[in-house]
């Protein structure tokens, strides 16, 4: 029996359908961590869809990819190219001190899968809730069609679907879709909670002001407030990102029954994060700056063609890059890895020097092993320190060589790009 009644629906209609051009999609949902998915085993029902897909539609999940960068902009870089991080120079260089000075586009010459899905006769489609994937950065490049929140919360819940149902009404169903959507109501400013949810208390709204002297972002990265204020605001943020990334999956059953209302059920779909997000664990709020897990673990769900195929063990979200491409995952698998730069608006915060340098990380089973550029390599054993409180020496591990040799690269600048710091800059989200 069906339990999700919307499900359901999206079966039946799948099981009446006649054959047509094929659909892909991908779906990111912005700044969700794995650990606090119920697909990935999280108390709380965060993503009860996810779990439907898995249960009643036979998704594969895993919950143990990882994105090669902790913020937006290089995520889909590495997404869009199947590059690691230094490779697609959408980064702020180890040097950058000014966002508008210092952040680079994608490299001109990398070829993005929405160019790659175009040349195949495919339509391309981009509906993004997350702003700051602009233009510039060069991540739009191959769409056809774009469809852009101007402001975190413009493009949230019916207003995504309203515009996601409008491009595709504007599509040739006579010929294949490649669709990109990113749903972003867990990234912050966080929403309220309202009453009556049961798993979850009524909260007030959340949003952090990082250039406002004196706010509580800054006070708490600093360590400047009292122990017991500092567990409530943890309490806090854990309670609205909770709701955010509950919405974020209603909002994939929606994204679901307008693609099968418009063309049928997709017939390769891939549900991902871009990068995890900081809730008072390690001292921190929000992402970027870092390499821990609970910035760079995300889930990912496949399902269609190869979707079988998905490895056990760690692994990079560039993978989808592969897999949209040609219906497999990498055998074996891509180097799992994360590249940190210091990110020019988080230099004010850290109280510790990891705001101000750069830190690469790699994986292989449980095994962590992190490169910072003031010249130290730890290593964590994730069986039995998951929070990563316990370094380790790092001398013999067999990840050390190979997490050296892509050190070596982040020194190398690409490209200046074209304002796309400065843009970023007007929306807020960089100094």
């Amino acid at each position: 029996m069906l339990r999700h009644p919307l499900l359901a629906i999206l079966l039946f209609l799948t099981a009446c359908g006649q054959s047509r051009p094929e659909t892909v999609v991908v779906i990111v949902l912005d700044t969700v961590r794995a650990d606090h998915t119920s697909v990935c085993g999280y108390p709380r029902p965060t993503t009860p869809a996810l779990v439907a897909l898995r249960d009643e539609r036979g998704a594969k999940v895993a919950c143990h990819a990882y994105s090669d960068a902790p913020w937006t902009l290089p995520s889909h870089g590495s997404l869009f190219t199947g590059l690691p991080t230094p490779d697609h120079g959408l980064h702020f260089p180890p040097a950058g001190t000014r966002a508008r000075d210092r952040l680079w586009a994608l490299d001109k010459d990398v070829p993005t899968l929405a160019e790659q899905m175009r040349a195949r006769g495919y339509q391309t489609v981009f509906v993004s809730g997350n702003p700051i994937i602009r233009p510039s950065t060069g991540l739009q490049r191959g769409f056809d069609r774009v469809a852009l929140a101007r402001r975190f919360g413009d493009l949230s819940g019916s207003a995504m679907l309203v515009r996601l149902r409008d491009e595709l009404t504007r599509e040739d169903r006579d010929q294949p879709l490649f669709l990109f959507v990113n749903i972003a109501d867990a990234h912050q400013p966080w929403s309220g909670t309202p009453k009556g949810l049961g798993w979850v208390p009524p909260r007030k709204g959340l949003a952090f002001h990082s250039r406002k002297p004196g706010d509580i972002r800054q006070k708490y990265m600093k360590g400047h407030l009292e122990p017991k204020k500092m567990k409530q605001i943890a309490e806090h943020n854990i309670d609205v990102y909770d709701y955010g990334v509950s919405k974020d999956d209603a909002t994939v059953l929606g994204v679901l029954g307008v693609i099968e209302q418009e063309r049928g059920f997709p017939d390769r779909l891939v549900v991902t994060s871009d990068h995890g997000e900081y809730l008072g664990d390690h001292g921190f709020v929000g992402h970027g700056g870092t390499v821990f897990d609970s910035v760079t673990r995300v889930p990912l769900l496949a399902l269609g063609r190869g979707a079988g195929g998905l490895p056990d063990g760690p692994f990079a979200i560039r993978s989808v890059h592969d897999w949209v491409l040609t219906g497999h995952w990498p055998s074996p698998a891509q180097p799992v890895a994360a590249v940190a730069y210091a990110s020019p608006s988080w230099r004010r915060f850290f109280h510790s020097p990891w705001g101000r340098i750069t830190q690469v990380a790699m994986w292989s089973g449980t095994d962590k092993v992190r490169w910072t550029s003031d010249g130290k390599v730890v290593r964590f054993d994730l069986a039995k320190d998951p929070k990563e409180k316990q370094p380790l020496p790092a001398d013999d591990d067999p990840l050390v060589p190979a997490l050296r040799d892509l050190a070596a690269k982040t020194g190398k600048e690409p490209p200046p790009g074209h304002g796309t710091g400065l843009e970023l800059q007007k929306l807020g989200y960089v100094e």
